[in-house]
C-alpha cells in the first residue's frame, strides 16, 4: 500500500513538471516560439517573402555569387527599404531594442557580402573551419 502510494505521489509530481515545461514551449499567436529566433531568422524570413526563393536557394546565390542580401532582393523584384522596415518592426515589437541601431545592424547584414563578414570561431560550419590535428581553429 505504501509503495502504491509512493508511485502515484511520483507520477502526479512527475506529470505536472511535464505539463509545465510543456506549457512553457507553447508558441505565441504568430506561431512563434517567444526567445528561440534571433534577428538573422527574421532577416531571411523577410527576404524569402520578399523575393520569393527559398532560403536554401538564397543561401546558394549568397555563396555562388558573394552576393549580398540587397542584391538578391532586388534582382528578385524586392523593396529593400520594404524589407528593412518589416525586419525592424518584427524584432523590435515586442523588445525594448532601439529601432534605429536594429536598422543600422540590419542594414549592415544586407549589404555585407559574405567574404566581408567576420569569421565565427568554434562554430564548424558556421564560419571556422574545424581544428585540423594540432592547428588552431
Amino acid at each position: 500500500m505504501k509503495r502504491t502510494s509512493i508511485l502515484i505521489f511520483v507520477l502526479v509530481i512527475m506529470s505536472l513538471f511535464g505539463a509545465s515545461i510543456a506549457g512553457a514551449q507553447e508558441p505565441d499567436q504568430d506561431g512563434e516560439h517567444p526567445g528561440r529566433r534571433g534577428g538573422r531568422h527574421h532577416i531571411i524570413d523577410a527576404v524569402v517573402e520578399a523575393t520569393g526563393l527559398t532560403a536554401e536557394e538564397i543561401r546558394e546565390t549568397m555563396q555562388a555569387e558573394d552576393a549580398t542580401l540587397a542584391s538578391i532582393i532586388e534582382a528578385n523584384g524586392g523593396d529593400v527599404d520594404e524589407v528593412v522596415a518589416q525586419i525592424v518592426a518584427t524584432i523590435t515589437e515586442n523588445t525594448d531594442k532601439d529601432p534605429a541601431e536594429v536598422e543600422e545592424k540590419v542594414l549592415e547584414r544586407l549589404n555585407t557580402p559574405p567574404s566581408e563578414r567576420p569569421q565565427r570561431e568554434g562554430r564548424p560550419g558556421r564560419g571556422a573551419p574545424p581544428a585540423v590535428d594540432g592547428e588552431d581553429a
